[in-house]
Parts: C-alpha cells; structure tokens; sequence
C-alpha cells in the first residue's frame, strides 16, 4: 500500500503541474495581463534599470525574454516529474522512459497552444512548442548531467 500510495502522490504532482500549465495558458497570464506587474516589479527593485528601459525598445525585448523563459521552466519541471514519475517504473528502459517523456510534453504543449488559440487575448505558437520541448529536453540533459556527476563522486 504505501507503494502505491507513493506512485499516486508522483503521479498528482505531474497533473497538478498540467493544471497549473492550464491555468498560464488563460487570459491570467495573457501579455497584457503580466506586463504590469513586471513593470511595477522591475520599477520597484531596480529603478535606474526601469527608467533606462522605458527609454528603448527594451520593454519588449524583456517581456520576450521573461515569457519566453517562463515557457522553458514550465516544461522543464514537467519533464522532471514525469521523469520521477516514470523512475519507479523498473521496466520500462531508460531510453524509452526518455522518449516518453519529451513526448508527452509535446503533446501537452501542443494541446496547451491550441487552446490558446481560443482564448481571445491569447495566440498559439508552433514556435512556443519547440521552446517548451527545448525546456522539456534541458531539464533531462541537466538531470542526466547531475546523475552523471553524483554517480561518479
């Protein structure tokens, strides 16, 4: 029972993180819903930085840059609990385990920027799934790196 228990908890942490990737896909996290309170952030903390963007075109270049970024950490950390997730899963081979996992979250940015489609204040983007299966893949390199270097210290 508490095996089971455990693959129920790592199975919930994966499809409360799809939720929440669900929840960002709405008008919640819209640009024009995020843009001022990343101002107001970046005013507050960092005024002469603030100031010195208002003045250029840097305004949008970081609103890139921050969404765009929130795209990688999203599907980073899906594809870490995806990969926990599938780890008690002696079975399956590590490749296979691998190959699921970059699919699954293929498939869940696929669907994520086809709902954003239907959402007025949101576009989808081919480009954005590529950016979320590139978060996908480096959080799985990173955790074959760390694998890599705790086994051999």
């Amino acid at each position: 029972m508490p095996r089971l228990q455990g693959q129920v908890r790592l199975w919930l942490s994966v499809v409360l993180w799809m939720v929440v990737i669900a929840l960002f896909s709405t008008g919640v996290a819209s640009q024009s819903a995020t843009e001022g309170p990343l101002a107001h952030l970046l005013r507050n903390t960092w005024p002469a930085a603030f100031t010195w963007l208002e003045r250029t075109a840097w305004p949008d270049v970081l609103s890139f840059i921050v969404r765009k970024g929130a795209h990688l950490f999203e599907y980073g950390v899906l594809a870490l609990l995806l990969a926990r997730a599938l780890r008690y899963r002696p079975a399956m081979p590590a490749v296979t385990a691998l190959v699921t996992v970059v699919g699954v979250c293929a498939l869940v940015a696929s669907a994520d920027e086809l709902h954003q489609t239907l959402v007025a204040s949101r576009t989808g983007s081919l480009a954005d799934v590529g950016i979320d299966v590139a978060g996908a893949t480096a959080a799985l390199v990173w955790l074959r790196v760390r694998r890599t270097r705790v086994g051999r210290g």
